[in-house]
């Protein structure tokens, strides 16, 4: 079991890591492309055709390579306010992974759905307008970066029970207000 978690551990440590190169790679891209279209256009008054869109496709990889780290953490926005109201601990984990078994459903059925569209833009070769860069190639890292969310949602809702029930124990679980 101890290799299992040290495997674990280390393919996690190498997943964040690459998903932070690519975090940093891709903001530093953004900002060259913005500033290369703003100097084409204002001072050498000729557009560069089609790279306009590149810095919204580059964006959208970072929030969805950006979000399993975030979910793997469980530093998403938060409302606290049914969590608040109860001071028994064991509550206040069973609504923590309550959210997590909601964010687990909810991020599994969008994977399907990525998936699916992902296979679909493959097999009718669809691009971007102005580039004409292949459409799943974007898709895909929406694929990957949802399948890591719910993965990790699962993972915290096994966490969030585990506590709920050692909290229930340590508490007699009568404590209900």
């Amino acid at each position: 079991m101890e290799t299992l978690k040290k495997i674990g551990s280390i393919t996690d440590k190498v997943l964040e890591k690459i998903s932070y190169m690519l975090m940093t790679i891709s903001i530093i891209s953004i900002f060259v492309i913005i500033n290369v279209q703003v100097l084409f256009r204002y001072v050498l008054k000729m557009s560069l055709g089609g790279l306009e869109e590149l810095p919204v496709y580059i964006m959208a990889l970072c929030i969805w390579l950006s979000a399993p780290v975030i979910t793997r953490d469980d530093r998403h926005i938060n409302i606290d306010f049914f969590t608040e109201m109860f001071k028994a601990e064991w509550i206040k984990y069973a609504f923590k992974a309550f959210a997590q078994l909601v964010a687990c459903l909810s991020m599994g059925f969008f994977t399907s759905l990525a998936f699916q569209y992902v296979q679909e833009t493959f097999r009718y070769g669809e691009v971007t307008g102005g580039m004409e860069i292949p459409i799943w190639v974007f898709h895909a890292v929406i694929t990957y970066g949802a399948f890591m969310c719910v993965l990790y949602a699962f993972i915290n809702l096994v966490k969030y029970i585990i506590k709920m029930i050692e909290a229930a124990k340590n508490r007699g679980g009568t404590d209900a207000s």
